[in-house]
C-alpha cells in the first residue's frame, strides 16, 4: 500500500518582532551637554517643526561616539546606492541568519521572497530590510529619522509592534504624533534655534 505523501506546510509568523538588545554596562547613561540623559531603557520621541534641529540633534549624536554594532541609525532618506547594498549583503549571509532575517522581514509585514528578488526594493521595503538587518546584531540603541515615512498603515503597525518589543533604547523622530504616543513615553521638543540641544 503507497504510503500517502504528506504536504509540506509553511511556518506562519505572527506580525511583530522579539529582539532583545545586548547590553554594555559602560554605554549608558549617555548624559547630553543640556542634562538630560538617554538610559538603556529610555524610549524618547523627538518633535518640533521643519529647521528646529531634530536632523542635526541626531547628526551630531551619532558623531558624537564610536558605536560600532550597538546603534542601529536608519536615516529620514535612504539614497539609491544604500537601497541596493542591503540586498547584496544578504544574499552574502549565511543559511541560519538568512532564514531568521527572512522571519523578521515577514513579521514587518512584507513578503521577504518578493522582497530579495528585486534589485532595487522600494525605500518603505529597503527600511524595513535595514530594520531586520540591523535586530540582527541586537543593537543596544536604535535611533531613527521619520521612520514611518513611506510605510503604508499595516507596516506602521507592525513597526510599533516591533519597538514595542525591543528592549533597549529609541531614539524616534517622528511627526507621527500616533506613532510617538504607541512607541515612546518621553518627548523631546525643538521649535526654535534656541531649542537645539548640544551634543
Amino acid at each position: 500500500m503507497r504510503k500517502k505523501k504528506l504536504e509540506r506546510i509553511d511556518p506562519i509568523y505572527e506580525t511583530g518582532v522579539t529582539i532583545e538588545a545586548s547590553f554594555y554596562p559602560k554605554l549608558f547613561p549617555i548624559v547630553i551637554e543640556d542634562g538630560r540623559t538617554v538610559q538603556k531603557d529610555s524610549r524618547i520621541g523627538i518633535v518640533g517643526r521643519n529647521g528646529g534641529g531634530k536632523s542635526l540633534f541626531i547628526r551630531r549624536f551619532i558623531e558624537s561616539r564610536k558605536w560600532g554594532e550597538k546603534l542601529l541609525y536608519l536615516p529620514q532618506e535612504i539614497d539609491v546606492d544604500n537601497s541596493a547594498k542591503p540586498i547584496n549583503d544578504v544574499r552574502a549571509m549565511k543559511s541560519g541568519d538568512k532564514g531568521l532575517l527572512m522571519s523578521l522581514i515577514v513579521r514587518l509585514g512584507s513578503d521577504p521572497k518578493t522582497l530579495l528578488q528585486t534589485s532595487l526594493p522600494s525605500p518603505g521595503e529597503t527600511r524595513k530590510l535595514l530594520l531586520a538587518i540591523g535586530l540582527l546584531k541586537k543593537p543596544a540603541l536604535i535611533v531613527m529619522d521619520e521612520p514611518t515615512n513611506h510605510l503604508d498603515i499595516a507596516s506602521i503597525e507592525a513597526l510599533e509592534k516591533a519597538l514595542k518589543a525591543y528592549n533597549g533604547a529609541l531614539l524616534l523622530v517622528s511627526h507621527d504624533r500616533r506613532f510617538l504616543s504607541a512607541s515612546t513615553n518621553e518627548i523631546w521638543r525643538f521649535e526654535t534655534d534656541a531649542d537645539k540641544i548640544a551634543v
